[in-house]
């Protein structure tokens, strides 16, 4: 597999013609079945995340076209050891906590124009041991939506954390595109035994999008996270935007409203189920 080291950071290019992006060297994966297999293996060295309860942030961020973005990302991120965007872009600005210091960031690419490339980004205060980078196809404007699958080692626990950060197909009449990329993601948590987040913006505007996302969530043991305030974005009455679990208790979760992305963020704080 070729690798090229850029000032940015680690750029591999993977099976299948594009390329996962990031400033650490877990191994990569740019398939169901590559991602799967790694998944259900030993866990590699890498540092962990401390405390046994722990801040995420997940937000829909608009490629950073509006402003005030920065500001709000550097508010959000305070405290917060994992943050997950959509929409994202590689730019130093997108990468940097509060303090001005590079967290360790795992971008997978999604749409992409010779002007801008956007996608999923993680961004956390660990470095993951694996990265998984998955594509699939808008079918109507043949454009790929991202998503990107990290596993953590859990300092105070003997278990891996694994996170899931998607930005779900949109552009579609029936649910064919929009089974076959929730699938695909599931068949690399059913090998995942520990502690779980999936979260992102779902695109779920009609209720058979939502209905199907509950009952793959729900055959995983994933629960969704509810929120007060709900300032999330709907479509038709229902919500876009989620985060489920397992294996985890929420002792917060709220949402803000800004006027920095069509989407509001999702804030939740979540505690080891045990510890």
């Amino acid at each position: 597999m070729p690798a090229v080291l850029l000032a940015a950071g680690l750029v591999l290019v993977l099976p299948g013609g594009y390329a996962g992006e990031a400033n650490h060297a877990a191994r990569q994966f740019a398939n169901a079945s590559d991602c799967s297999s790694a998944i259900g293996g030993p866990a590699g060295a890498s540092a962990a995340l401390h405390g046994s309860e722990f801040s995420l942030v997940s937000w829909n961020i608009e490629k950073g076209v509006n402003s005030g973005w920065r500001r709000d990302l550097r508010r959000l991120s305070q405290g917060a050891q994992l943050v997950l965007l959509q929409e994202a872009v590689l730019s130093d600005e997108m990468m940097l906590q509060p303090d001005g210091e590079v967290r360790f960031w795992s971008f997978s690419p999604g749409y992409q124009t010779a002007e801008i490339g956007s996608g999923v980004m993680t961004l956390s205060q660990a470095a993951p041991d694996v990265l998984c980078s998955l594509q699939h196809d808008e079918p109507w404007l043949n454009t790929p939506k991202a998503a990107s699958i990290t596993r953590f080692s859990l300092a105070d626990a003997d278990q891996d954390l694994l996170l899931v950060n998607v930005h779900q197909i949109n552009f579609t009449i029936g649910l064919d595109d929009f089974s076959r990329q929730l699938d695909d993601l599931a068949t690399v948590m059913a090998q995942h035994q520990g502690p779980l987040v999936l979260s992102g913006d779902f695109n779920t505007w009609k209720q058979s999008r939502l209905d199907l996302l509950m009952t793959i969530t729900s055959r995983l043991g994933l629960g969704s996270v509810a929120f007060i305030p709900d300032h999330r974005k709907t479509f038709m009455g229902n919500p876009l935007d989620h985060i489920f679990i397992r294996g985890l208790e929420v002792t917060d979760s709220y949402t803000e409203q800004v006027r920095s992305s069509d989407h509001n963020p999702l804030i939740i704080k979540l505690a080891l189920r045990g510890i």
